[in-house]
């Protein structure tokens, strides 16, 4: 795997990648269209790709491919890790359909579950889902890394509407009714939970028009 590098592709490079792509995905791309994709390389030959598109704070996996003379040499890990470290720069969760297949028609959902995807057959069914891992939040010169990091669609109503009156006894920044406010959106909004209670949270507002609020951020550090 020494010798495979992975890289962003942008417009101008779409061309070179349009093999290893879905056709609307490669087309997108050299339009400028809003999706990510990324190319795993080896000796300067493209040899797998990866795409998505980002939605509501969650990153979709719409397609991952590595040319059949190409596999097992870890290019597919390398795309997944570095979309990985992409969403984590960007505050997104990953969700990666695992009914894709190979054109062997398998699935690949063996190889997301080795990466640490799991299956959440009630809340997105026919997805596997690798939430944001980890949260960097700086006080005075200490970096503390929260994990468990996930949304407030994921997480126990108890442990919000507890969250929610810990921070009204001891006046921390909330949201105008709480938490689990009907203004905030349950799949944007992000909390920490450690030891059996939120440690950390951000509470987002959808206002329409891809514009969003931060109406409330707290971490226990601070």
């Amino acid at each position: 795997m020494s010798d495979i590098t992975v890289y962003s592709i942008d417009k101008e490079q779409a061309e070179d990648a349009s093999g290893l792509m879905l056709p609307e995905q490669a087309e997108a791309l050299g339009k400028g269209l809003p999706i990510a994709a990324f190319a795993a390389a080896l000796d300067g030959e493209v040899i797998g790709t990866l795409a998505g598109a980002a939605e509501n704070g969650v990153f979709y996996i719409q397609s991952l491919y590595v040319h059949r003379d190409h596999r097992r040499l870890g290019a597919g890990r390398a795309l997944v890790e570095e979309l990985d470290r992409f969403a984590v720069d960007m505050d997104l969760g990953l969700k990666a359909e695992y009914t894709l297949q190979n054109e062997d028609g398998r699935t690949l959902a063996p190889f997301l579950e080795a990466l640490d995807f799991v299956e959440d057959p009630v809340h997105f069914p026919n997805y596997c889902l690798a939430p944001l891992k980890n949260l960097h939040i700086n006080v005075g010169a200490s970096a503390v890394q929260y994990s468990g990091i996930t949304s407030f669609f994921e997480t126990s109503k108890n442990l919000l509407e507890a969250a929610s009156e810990r921070s009204r006894l001891e006046g921390y920044p909330l949201p105008a009714g709480g938490l689990l406010s009907s203004g905030t959106n349950p799949e944007m909004s992000y909390c920490s939970v450690r030891r059996g209670r939120v440690s950390a949270y951000v509470a987002v507002e959808a206002l329409g028009d891809g514009m969003v609020r931060i109406p409330a951020l707290w971490s226990e550090l601070n």
